[in-house]
Formats: structure tokens, C-alpha cells, sequence
């Protein structure tokens, strides 16, 4: 049994609210924040005649997230990460500045938040969406960023813990929002790696997905297609003839809610049918929970590599919605109980009334996966 130290009690194991980040002095209503704004878009060179007005009133519909963001650690990285890819031909100037005009959240949210923290043993920290983990290690030594602004999540724990080293326990995509754990020891790094090898530690997700899937998944269903690597950087679902050089895949997925996305139509654009999913993979393949929803028809809303770009556009939602709720995991410190480290997503406060009919009365769920009785080794 390892020698670490006890882990801080919760009620129930269970940590709910994220901690306040604080702010640079920018708050609700500061209009430098929209200034800012507008002397990117001009630099981007796309005319937007009464764009910011557009701006401010789509950002009081959406609950005045951009107007409360820091300035400093928030809407000026965005803009400098949206104007690499204005740069980069990703989008056009006008199609860059209309995006941002119709969901001003593409400017917010890029402060990591810590969830929870024990002693010196392990960090649990909320990753925004559009972050990397770290930098490849071909780029050490050389450019560190690609873009000058650009941020990581161990440049954060860098700043917030001075003069230690970040080790990654678990990983997500640079579109995946959610909790990440970092230890801050070598012996709760090994703890940890092993949990995960042995597929002790429970996933939890949220997802939005295009669509109504059928009325099976209000109960639960089980995804298990197999799943190969291709030239590219999307993953594919093996074909009979291939399963036997594939990986084994296997994602629970549960419908919680049918509505529809965004809040109000958009510069003409009808509200889009979608699915807000709980997932929970029981594996840990690269693009699982992206392939597999993909393979079953419904992908993940705002998901342009398989298939999840709203109004077949590109960039035509701000983000990804795949988000890590939550990791469940034994204690150490007290044999045969659980952690559960939680920091939960507001996809909710993005949808609309459904068109769809509702849930069906009276569904049994199906058992889905749980290690409420994993065995401490």
C-alpha cells in the first residue's frame, strides 16, 4: 500500500463548485473589453457596420459572459488565438468577425480554474476548451507556441505551483473541456497511472450531439464499434475484414436531455435539432467518444473533423461540446471507498425548447458503468 498522505475529506467524496479565479480588475459592463474587441475586428480587416452593438446585445442574450470575463486572461488570448487563425486562412476576416458577432462565448472562458487540490499529492484542475495540455516535445527548445499568446495547461500549473513539475495524469483533446488530474509526486503519479492501466478510474462526460438519437439511448446503450487510425487526423470505424488490426472500443451513452441549439436562430440560421448526452467510456482510445458518437449518426455538435459542424460550416459553432465532468477513482487512504471529483458543464443554459417529442415515461435505465465497488490493490 503506498505511503501517502490522507486525502482531504468532502461530503460524500464530492467536489461541486469550481473555485473563484478572480479577476485583472475588468468586470461586468467594462466597455474596454468591447473596444478591444473592435479594434481586432478592424485589424482582421472585415467591415462589421454595427457589429459591436450586434456583439453586446447577442452577449446579454447569452447571460453577459463576455462582458463579465477578464480582459487580460480571457478575451485578449481569444482574440489573439482567433486572429492566428484568421491568419492562417482557417476562416475568412468576415467569417471570423460574424462567428464572434453571433456567439460572443468564442471570446471567454481561457482561465484553467482549480477544482480541488490535496496537500502536495494531486491537483484536479477544469481545462478550457481550445487549450493544449502542454507543448509537443518537437517544439521544445524551438517555438514554443503556436501562436505568441498561446497557453497551456502546464504553463497554469507552472504559474499557480512555482518550481514544480506537472505530471499529467490523464489527458484531453485540445476541443475537450473538463477535469484533468495533475500529481505533483512521483509516487501519486504512479498511483494514479496504474488506476487508469487497470481501468479503475470512471470517466464521465457531457455531450452535445446533432440530432435526436432513438428512443433506446433515454435508457442507456452501449457503443462498441472498433476503431483504426487513419492518414489523417480523424479516426475511423474498422470494417469486418479489419477488426482483427483494430482497437476494441466500448462508450455508454445515456440521453438526458432533447432540445435544440442555439437559444434564438442566428444571422438566418434555424435552431438545430440536438441531444444533450451523459458519456461514459470504458475504454480510453484516442477519439473514442468523438468517433463513436460519429459512427452512431449522431456527432458531437461543433465537432468539425467528424462531422459535427452545425450548418455545415465550418467554425460554425465556438467550441467543441465534449466536456469531462467528473473522474471516480479509490482513495488511497481509505480502502474500499471512492473519490469523485466533479466540475460540471453549463451546455444546459445554451438550449432551446425541443421539437422532439418527450422523454419516453417510465424508462428503466440501463446499468451503465460504475466503480463504486473497485478493488484498492
Amino acid at each position: 500500500r503506498l505511503l501517502l498522505p490522507p486525502l482531504t475529506h468532502t461530503p460524500g467524496g464530492r467536489v461541486l463548485a469550481l473555485a473563484d479565479e478572480g479577476k485583472d480588475g475588468v468586470g461586468s459592463g467594462d466597455d474596454d473589453i468591447f473596444g478591444v474587441i473592435g479594434s481586432a475586428f478592424e485589424a482582421w480587416g472585415a467591415a462589421a457596420p454595427g457589429g459591436l452593438e450586434a456583439l453586446m446585445r447577442n452577449d446579454v442574450r447569452e447571460g453577459g459572459h463576455l462582458a463579465a470575463a477578464s480582459l487580460r486572461n480571457d478575451v485578449r488570448p481569444r482574440l489573439a488565438q482567433h486572429t492566428f487563425y484568421v491568419a492562417q486562412a482557417a476562416l475568412t476576416p468576415e467569417e471570423m468577425t460574424d462567428r464572434c458577432i453571433r456567439q460572443p462565448r468564442r471570446l471567454c472562458g481561457y482561465t484553467p480554474a482549480l477544482v480541488w487540490q490535496h496537500g502536495d499529492g494531486l491537483v484536479a484542475v477544469n481545462k478550457p476548451w481550445g487549450m493544449r495540455v502542454h507543448l509537443p516535445p518537437a517544439q521544445e527548445g524551438g517555438q514554443r507556441q503556436v501562436w505568441p499568446e498561446e497557453l497551456t495547461v502546464h504553463n497554469w500549473f507552472r504559474d499557480t505551483f512555482p518550481g514544480e513539475k506537472p505530471r499529467t495524469c490523464n489527458r484531453l483533446d485540445f476541443a475537450t473541456s473538463g477535469v484533468m488530474l495533475i500529481a505533483r509526486s512521483k509516487e501519486v503519479k504512479r498511483y494514479m497511472q496504474k488506476l487508469f492501466e487497470k481501468r479503475q478510474v470512471c470517466k464521465m462526460y457531457t455531450a452535445l450531439v446533432l440530432g435526436n438519437p432513438p428512443q433506446a439511448w433515454d435508457k442507456g446503450v452501449w457503443l462498441t464499434y472498433a476503431l483504426m487510425d487513419t492518414d489523417g487526423f480523424a479516426r475511423r470505424v474498422a470494417s469486418d475484414t479489419e477488426i482483427k488490426d483494430a482497437q476494441t472500443a466500448e462508450t455508454f451513452v445515456r440521453v438526458l436531455r432533447r432540445a435544440t441549439w442555439p437559444l434564438a436562430a442566428e444571422g438566418g440560421r434555424p435552431q438545430l435539432d440536438v441531444s444533450l448526452v451523459e458519456v461514459r467510456p470504458r475504454t480510453g482510445r484516442r477519439h473514442q467518444i468523438r468517433a463513436h458518437l460519429s459512427a452512431a449518426g449522431h456527432p458531437i455538435l461543433g465537432d468539425d473533423a467528424y462531422g459535427g459542424n452545425p450548418w455545415g460550416e465550418r467554425g460554425g459553432s465556438y467550441r467543441m461540446f465534449l466536456h469531462a465532468t467528473g473522474l471516480e477513482f479509490p482513495r488511497w487512504d481509505v480502502p474500499g471507498e471512492n473519490m469523485t471529483i466533479t466540475a460540471q458543464s453549463d451546455f444546459e443554459l445554451e438550449l432551446g425548447e425541443s421539437r422532439a417529442e418527450s422523454e419516453a415515461a417510465g424508462a428503466t435505465p440501463v446499468e451503465g458503468p460504475s466503480f463504486g465497488r473497485a478493488r484498492q490493490k
